[in-house]
C-alpha cells in the first residue's frame, strides 16, 4: 500500500493545528491572515479550501501524516500551505506529499505550477529542489517556478 492523497476535510484540521502551535507557526504555514488562537472552522474560511484544491496526505496505515493546497488561480496553479506532522519530518514525506499535489495539478490543470513561501522557510520548500523548480524573489517571499529542463 502507498500513501495516499485525498480531499481533505474539516476535521483533518482538528489534527492539522497542533503541529502549528504558535502565532509564528501559524502565520508561515497559513499567512498573514491566520488568525490565533485559530480554530479548524476559521481555518477553513481563510483557506477558501474546497475537495479541489485542499488535500490530505494519508500513510498506508490511516494516519494523516501531511496536507497541502493546490490552489487555481488562473491560469496557474499555486501550491501552498504544505505541512508534514512534525513527528514524521525528515522521513522524505515533503516529497510524497510535493510530487503527489504536483500530479494532481498537471492532470486537472494543465496551465502552469507555481509555489510560494516565505525566503526563511527552506526546510519547507527543499523538497521542491528535486523536482527542477528554481527560485524567483517575488514581494513578502519567494516563487518556486518549473525550470526548463534540458532535452
Amino acid at each position: 500500500m502507498d500513501f495516499s492523497l485525498q480531499p481533505a476535510r474539516l476535521e483533518d484540521l482538528q489534527a492539522i493545528l497542533p503541529w502549528v502551535g504558535t502565532a509564528d507557526l501559524l502565520r508561515q504555514w497559513g499567512g498573514p491572515a491566520m488568525g490565533f488562537p485559530a480554530t479548524p472552522e476559521a481555518v477553513w474560511a481563510v483557506l477558501r479550501s474546497s475537495a479541489e484544491e485542499a488535500f490530505s496526505l494519508f500513510d498506508p496505515a490511516g494516519d494523516l501524516v501531511g496536507f497541502g493546497q493546490a490552489s487555481v488561480h488562473d491560469p496557474d496553479v499555486h501550491l501552498a500551505r504544505l505541512i508534514i506532522s512534525p513527528s514524521r519530518r525528515g522521513q522524505g514525506l515533503g516529497r510524497i506529499l510535493a510530487g503527489k499535489l504536483i500530479q494532481e495539478a498537471i492532470t486537472h490543470h494543465p496551465g502552469g505550477l507555481a509555489l510560494k513561501g516565505y525566503s526563511d522557510q527552506a526546510p519547507a520548500v527543499a523538497p521542491f529542489n528535486s523536482f527542477h523548480f528554481a527560485a524567483r524573489p517575488v514581494a513578502r517571499g519567494v516563487a518556486f517556478l518549473p525550470q526548463a529542463q534540458p532535452a
